[in-house]
C-alpha cells in the first residue's frame, strides 16, 4: 500500500536505525498521508513513527522502548503514542510475555466467539 524512501540512518534509543519515509500510493485504502519510521538496524524493529495526515501535518508519534527476548524474539516491551495536538498526553501499553508459532484453532475467529471475547 507503500512507496518506501530510504531518507537517512541516525540513532534512536542508543542504536542506529534506517529512517524511512512511506508514501501512500494513489488507490491505497490508508488513513495516513504519509509515515516515517526508524527502524533498528540490529532488530529491524520499528523504534520511532510519526503519523501524518493528508495535508503533511504531524499527528501522532509512536516510540517503542526496552527491548527484551520475548518467546525466542527481541521485541520492545513498552510503546508508547503520542498525539502531537495534546501535549503531555500518551497512551502506553506493556508487553510482559509473548507467544509466537502455535496453533489457533479455526472457529476461534468466528464472529461468535469474537462477541464472546469482548464481554
Amino acid at each position: 500500500d507503500y512507496t518506501h524512501k530510504l531518507l537517512r540512518e541516525e540513532e534512536v534509543e542508543g542504536v542506529m536505525a534506517w529512517v524511512i519515509e512511506a508514501t501512500p500510493k494513489p488507490d491505497a485504502p490508508v488513513v495516513w498521508g504519509r509515515l516515517v519510521l526508524w527502524i533498528s538496524k540490529e532488530e529491524y524493529n520499528q523504534r520511532r513513527v510519526e503519523f501524518y495526515d493528508e495535508f503533511g501535518e504531524l499527528m501522532n508519534t509512536m516510540s517503542t522502548h526496552d527491548v527484551k527476548v520475548l518467546g525466542d524474539r527481541k521485541l520492545a516491551t513498552r510503546m508508547e503514542m503520542r498525539p502531537a495536538d495534546e501535549p503531555g498526553n500518551r497512551t502506553v501499553i506493556v508487553n510482559h510475555t509473548a507467544k509466537f508459532n502455535f496453533k489457533i484453532s479455526t472457529d476461534f475467529f468466528s464472529q461468535a466467539n469474537m462477541k464472546e471475547l469482548r464481554q
